[in-house]
């Protein structure tokens, strides 16, 4: 049996995470803040627009429906 020996330094995901998320603007149109999470908009990922990221609970609700 042959075993993958590429290690992943502890915390590179973490690291990445925070990277990605520095360039994350918020989708609402009233919000200029940056996303630090993943918390994102399923109807807008199934209709094709994958960048719509919320800074918080409060902005994706106030935002919901008006892509639709």
């Amino acid at each position: 049996m042959i075993r993958n020996k590429t290690k992943m330094t502890p915390g590179a995901g973490e690291k990445l995470d925070e990277v990605l998320s520095a360039l994350r603007q918020c989708e609402s149109k009233d919000c200029d803040k940056s996303v630090e999470g993943n918390l994102r908009c399923p109807t807008c990922v199934k209709l094709g627009r994958p960048d719509a990221f919320f800074c918080s609970q409060k902005c994706f609700k106030g935002n919901f429906g008006v892509w639709g």
